[in-house]
């Protein structure tokens, strides 16, 4: 699946594995070039979200295959993911927060697991049974960019399926390559896309106090991060934080993404029913 590259990997698949079937997408984003994928493939097994700022180790495919093969119980699997050029770990999978909607990844607020494999909320690379998306549908291109991946893998843990961290495959990660770190677009996702995950997918019990921390609590305390002695404390504590980076013009892209989901409430309520519905116990 190619959406528009221009560093000339079209080319090299094309010369370099001519058994292959690539498909020019078009420039028409990430979540929908992978629905297309899923559309088109045959095999088994499919393997999403593998974008362009990410690099594999040549082992990390066999290593998840292996893992897939020998547990039916298991639908997607993903691994131990790298900032790119360090020894950091960025992610060995993540869990999800019903409380306040964040996706905290294994690995960079606790001791990465010394595990083989991890079971997980979700994981951000993933290969998945191909027959799973029969059941719980494809990904939802709503979300456009983030949130896709917990949304997808929620959806299969509620239908039965084990999500796993394979600890052997191992990847690297530029992070946030074509939205920029900082940008206020990619802040404007992050949140309005967070909304609609819970809004979407959270039990009943949940939702009142997760919305009232997103839209209300966790808009003052960003509006408070742009205050210059907050930003001086932040940047001495964890410097590449947004709150270290925090702008008043970052901040007040979150009151359009508030706006959006009251605005489409009716919509994204509606996909409760249905996702529901189409959810089921595995065979």
């Amino acid at each position: 699946m190619d959406a528009q590259s221009n560093d000339g990997s079209v080319e090299m698949v094309r010369h370099e594995f001519p058994e292959c079937i690539l498909i020019n997408a078009g420039n028409i984003g990430p979540i929908r070039a992978n629905n297309l994928g899923l559309y088109t493939a045959t095999g088994e097994y499919v393997v999403l979200d593998l974008n362009s700022d990410d690099v594999v180790s040549s082992s990390w495919l066999a290593n998840l295959l292996g893992v897939m093969e020998r547990d039916n119980s298991i639908g997607i699997a993903g691994g131990k993911r790298y900032v790119y050029g360090s020894n950091r770990i960025d992610s060995v999978g993540g869990s999800i927060d019903f409380f306040t909607a964040s996706t905290p990844a294994l690995g960079v607020r606790r001791r990465a697991p010394s595990d083989l494999i991890v079971d997980v909320d979700y994981v951000p690379v993933m290969m998945m049974r191909k027959r799973i998306i029969k059941e719980i549908g494809v990904l939802d291109e709503v979300y456009e960019f983030y949130f896709e991946e917990p949304d997808i893998c929620l959806r299969a843990k509620r239908a039965g399926y084990r999500i796993v961290s394979v600890t052997t495959a191992v990847h690297w990660h530029y992070g946030s390559a074509s939205i920029g770190m900082f940008s206020r677009r990619k802040y404007y996702y992050m949140r309005r896309n967070q909304i609609r995950f819970a809004m979407k997918n959270f039990p009943l019990r949940y939702l009142p106090v997760c919305l009232l921390w997103l839209i209300v609590a966790r808009t003052l305390l960003d509006l408070l991060s742009t205050m210059p002695l907050i930003r001086a404390f932040a940047m001495m504590a964890s410097p590449h934080s947004f709150w270290a980076n925090s702008t008043v013009k970052l901040v007040l892209a979150q009151f359009g993404a508030i706006r959006w989901n009251l605005v489409h409430a009716r919509e994204t309520f509606s996909e409760r029913a249905v996702t529901s519905l189409r959810e089921k116990k595995p065979l």
